[in-house]
Parts: C-alpha cells; sequence; structure tokens
C-alpha cells in the first residue's frame, strides 16, 4: 500500500536566534559574492566533516550546505565574497527571474547577520533579503516557487497570504499582500495579467477539491464543483490555468480556467477513461518532495510520475494545449527522490543507480552509465545539453563531480572534495 507522506502541504518556518541588522541604500554591507565566472551553483552537503557550512542553535538544530561554483574553465572552486568578509552557508537557492536569486542561510558579512540576501547574478551583487521571507514549502516539483506575471511582478506564498514583489531597485524592495484577508493559498499560480488561481482549503485527503481565482480585476471567483475532484493544476503556455482531476461521474478530466472581461469560465476539455494514462490524470499531484515532476514545452506540459509506482498504475503523461489530448509516455519505473534537469531538446533523468538522457518530443530514451556504477545525486544541464552531475562512484566509493559533454563521455570535474552536492543549479 503506498503511503503519502503528506496529506496535505505543510508550512514551515525555521526559527533562527540571531539579531540582524540592516544597511540602508547600500546592499548587505557592500558585498558580492565571487559568482560572475560561475556556470553553475553547487550546494555542498553540510553534514559531511570538512566544510565550512555548519550547523546554527536556534529552536531547531538546523544544517546549512557550504557553496561552490563550477566556473567557466570548468573548475569546482569554492565561492567567496569578492567584497567584503565573513562567512556563507546556505540553505537553499531560489531563483527569481533572469537576473535575480535568493540564497537562504546564515551570512556573516563585515560582521553583521543575514539570513537571505538577494543576489544579482551578473556580478554576485547581494542585498539585504531577511525581511522577504522565502522559506516555505509551497511548491512543487519542476516548477519555481517565485511566480511571475507579465510585468515582472514576483509572487510567492506565506503563511496563508500571497505576497506580491517588485525588485526593480534592489535597495527599495516593495512588497503587498495579493489576496484578501482570511484565504488560505497552499498553492498557487499566477498568469501574464496576475489573475491567481489557488487552492484555499484541505480536508485532509491530499486532493485540492477546493479552488479559487482571485481576479486582476477584482473579486474572488470560487472553482468549486460539487462532486468533482480537482488534484492539481497548472499555468498552460497559452495563458490558461488547467486542472486534472475527475469529473462528477467519476471520469478522468483535465478542465481549462478562461478569464476574460473579469468572467471566469470553466470546461472540460479532456475526458477519456479508455486512454492508457487515464487512471494518472485522476491522481497526479506534485508537492516540494512527492509526485509528478513536471516540464514545461511550448505547447504541452509533461509529468513524469515518481509517486505512483507500476504496481499502482503510476505512469508518466503529456497533456497537449493545442488538440487538447493526453498521450502516455512509457518510461521506466522512476523512483521517488529521482533528480531531474531539462534542456529544449531531451530531459535527463537520476533514478537509482541508471541516469537517462530522455527525448524532449518522442520520449526515446539512453542510459548515460552503466546501470550499478554510480547514484546521481544531483543534475544539471545547459542548452547546448552539456550535463553536469553529482554522484557516488561505486567502484571506490568516492563522491564526484563529473560532466558529459553532448555527444560525448564523462569527464571528470573533481573527486578530491569528496562531498555529496544536494543541488547543482545553471546560471550560465
Amino acid at each position: 500500500m503506498i503511503k503519502l507522506k503528506h496529506a496535505f502541504p505543510v508550512l514551515f518556518l525555521t526559527s533562527l536566534v540571531f539579531s540582524c541588522s540592516k544597511d540602508e541604500g547600500t546592499g548587505a554591507g557592500g558585498a558580492a559574492l565571487d559568482i560572475a565566472d560561475a556556470q553553475t551553483l553547487v550546494l555542498i552537503d553540510g553534514s559531511t566533516n570538512g566544510l565550512t557550512g555548519g550547523r546554527i542553535k536556534g529552536t531547531q538544530d538546523q544544517q546549512f550546505n557550504a557553496l561552490y561554483k563550477i566556473d567557466t574553465s570548468g573548475d569546482l572552486q569554492e565561492v567567496h565574497y569578492s567584497e567584503g568578509e565573513g562567512s556563507i552557508d546556505v540553505d537553499k537557492i531560489i531563483h527569481l527571474n533572469t537576473d535575480y536569486l535568493v540564497m537562504l542561510g546564515k551570512f556573516v558579512i563585515n560582521d553583521k547577520n543575514y539570513f537571505s540576501l538577494l543576489v544579482r547574478k551578473s556580478d554576485g551583487a547581494v542585498f539585504d533579503f531577511t525581511d522577504y521571507d522565502l522559506n516555505m514549502e509551497n511548491w512543487k516539483l519542476g516548477e519555481n516557487f517565485v511566480k511571475a506575471d507579465g510585468d515582472g511582478n514576483l509572487y510567492y506564498p506565506m503563511y496563508d497570504q500571497i505576497k506580491k514583489l517588485d525588485i526593480t531597485d534592489p535597495q527599495n524592495i516593495k512588497r503587498t499582500d495579493y489576496l484578501p484577508s482570511g484565504q488560505t493559498a497552499w498553492f498557487s499560480d499566477i498568469d501574464k495579467a496576475g489573475n491567481l488561481l489557488y487552492n484555499y482549503d484541505n480536508d485532509g485527503t491530499g486532493i485540492n477539491k477546493f479552488l479559487r481565482i482571485k481576479k486582476v480585476g477584482g473579486g474572488i471567483f470560487d472553482a468549486t464543483v460539487d462532486g468533482r475532484t480537482y488534484r492539481d493544476f497548472w499555468l498552460g503556455n497559452n495563458g490558461h490555468f488547467y486542472i486534472n482531476g475527475t469529473s462528477e461521474a467519476g471520469a478522468a478530466a483535465i478542465y481549462k480556467a478562461t478569464i476574460a472581461n473579469s468572467e471566469v469560465t470553466v470546461e472540460n476539455v479532456w475526458s477519456d477513461d479508455n486512454n492508457p494514462a487515464a487512471g494518472m490524470v485522476k491522481l497526479m499531484f506534485s508537492t516540494s518532495s512527492q509526485g509528478a515532476y513536471r516540464i514545461q514545452k511550448p505547447n504541452s506540459i509533461l509529468f513524469l510520475e515518481t509517486f505512483y509506482d507500476a504496481d499502482h498504475g503510476g505512469m508518466s503523461w503529456e497533456f497537449f494545449e493545442d488538440t487538447n489530448t493526453v498521450q502516455a509516455i512509457d518510461l521506466p519505473h522512476l523512483k521517488e527522490g529521482s533528480v531531474f534537469a531539462h534542456s529544449s531538446h531531451y530531459y535527463y533523468i537520476g533514478t537509482g543507480t541508471d541516469l537517462y538522457k530522455v527525448d524532449i518530443n518522442t520520449h526515446s530514451y539512453t542510459k548515460l552509465l552503466t546501470s550499478g556504477e554510480y547514484e546521481v545525486y544531483a543534475l544539471s544541464v545547459d542548452e547546448n545539453d552539456n550535463l553536469q552531475f553529482s554522484g557516488l562512484r561505486f567502484s571506490d566509493g568516492k563522491r564526484i563531480f563529473a560532466e558529459i559533454r553532448n555527444g560525448g563521455g564523462l569527464t571528470l570535474v573533481d573527486e578530491e572534495l569528496d562531498k555529496k552536492a544536494v543541488v547543482l543549479t545553471r546560471l550560465n
């Protein structure tokens, strides 16, 4: 029997007990990280001895990770401050847009403590972001935690509220509440106009039965229909919201929400219980740690299933927006905890001791490594399909960093560090 680890998303915020000083008008102490030459940022597991990443004593004993980079020469190096001095201990990296990312953790810069930094990717300049709490778990595998509208405004969940963020001037960040008070938004998505779809309640089953849309022109639309089950939702590249689940008759269904002149219509655009993927359309869900990993394509979206195994109808599938059709995808079983990366041409899957390269259109796949030789911890790929990974080499038990260039073999980046990467995030 499969057990759902999280019947509903849980928000959490780790309390820290450091005092925090803010610099007004000068960013975070005028400091910068030396990442201007970085291709990839790497978080090295801080639980291993010998790292600068350490534990912080607060209400919880929280573990942080050391920050490294793979530079344009292909070398693995620890990241330091290029301006300012202090320590860098990172918990998470969150991309905001093409220009900025956020690092959560504990950062000491010129003897001052910061718990969150806004980082400019181009030159590594950092700004105090401590007051704009992003330490939540309200995101889904394969999607960005922070969403953007067509004007570049950013949106993210914080407790029961959705926050709207303007970072046009990183030294004068503006944040406002986007939902009316009293709403509870677990997961959400926003379209280019600023209409927000969110599930506002949960009855403990792990099913998103209760959906609402905050319209940019004002007002709330309740999409809940008696007898209908909403399992998950996403924003299509055509600007419409889509919802998977079941119809009032219990059939697999995909719904499309259209918003025009502040009027909302929700229509059933697909229902076919004879489709091999029908069972997964009924059941598919995603959280930050479980469910289906999603990959958005120009006219479709892939859901790569990691929660339900073959004995429970587990299957990956693709939904095409232009034809409102569903196609089952024949892939090897993907274990829970599988790692993913993708370009415009291929997606890559590390599951168990296998590493697959999969054509993003035909879904034909090949193994990049011999089964049983490596366990892959983290993946990153660029648009030229040059793949970087961190993994355990079984032949000698070493934890390595390696690259597989498009059409080539494995090249070792580093084995001397002998540490596990928990995150590889591509910058260039």
